[in-house]
């Protein structure tokens, strides 16, 4: 190298020995903090929701809500939607399950009947219900349906959740 080519050289790896450490702080300084004291889930509004039949398992509980607004005397099923709450207690051994609603209790086939979602591993999930089996008997919605927790992934039926009375 030249002695002109040395100085060059010379005067970019100072620079660089001034701006890498210097990048390296402003990076770091960049990063937000991390928030430890806040919850993971969002903590949901005040419902205009109500239970009106309930199945409570080990892992698992399963609610069926109806808008407050429902009046047992005109429970037509067009005027409101009805919505599943599953909430897992525990996590989830499968990550692959499915929660199906029966349609068609003489067919075995999973294809046949509703699918409403993936189970997620711990928490509580909402499915809204396009179908539903909702009659009143002694002042009392009386809701009369099946659920299948299904495993894709084992192509087999994981549990059976009945609404039966």
């Amino acid at each position: 190298m030249i002695k002109s080519q040395r100085k060059g050289h010379l005067q970019i790896w100072v620079l660089l020995a001034i701006l890498i450490p210097f990048g390296i702080i402003v990076a770091w300084m960049a990063v937000p903090k991390k928030v430890t004291q806040q919850l993971l889930q969002k903590v949901a509004p005040a419902s205009t929701y109500h239970i009106i039949a309930s199945v409570e398992k080990e892992n698992y509980t399963i609610n069926i809500l109806a808008p407050n607004s429902v009046k047992i005397e005109h429970p037509t099923g067009w005027e409101y939607e009805l919505k599943v709450e599953f909430i897992n207690k525990k996590a989830s051994a499968t990550d692959s399950l499915l929660l199906y609603k029966v349609i068609d209790l003489s067919d075995n086939n999973i294809d046949k009947q509703e699918l409403l979602g993936r189970i997620q591993s711990k928490g509580t999930q909402e499915f809204r219900l396009r179908f539903f089996d909702l009659r009143v008997t002694n002042h009392k919605f009386d809701y009369r349906d099946k659920f299948l927790l299904y495993d894709i992934m084992k192509n087999q039926v994981v549990d059976s959740i009945n609404f039966n009375r």
